[in-house]
């Protein structure tokens, strides 16, 4: 009987931990799902940026062209 006791409660506590890994096997599908978009976000955003960067460093590209040549112009003169 004690060895019967034991394999009940060690039964319970394997049913326990099945229902547990079940539980938590049913979350990966939304988890992965949620990690996917937040990938995706973070691209667009690094996408977004990098487009910003060539946009204004053209524009300081520009500015410091301009300034050198409003120096060679005052230089001549």
């Amino acid at each position: 009987m004690p060895r019967l006791k034991d394999t009940k409660k060690y039964q319970k506590e394997l049913a326990e931990n099945i229902d547990q890994i079940s539980s938590d096997a049913e979350l990966l599908p939304s988890m992965f799902r949620a990690e996917a978009a937040f990938r995706i976000e973070c691209k667009n955003q690094k996408d977004e940026a990098l487009q910003k960067m060539k946009t204004f460093e053209k524009q300081h590209n520009k500015l410091v062209s301009e300034r050198d040549d409003l120096k060679n112009e005052l230089e001549r003169k």
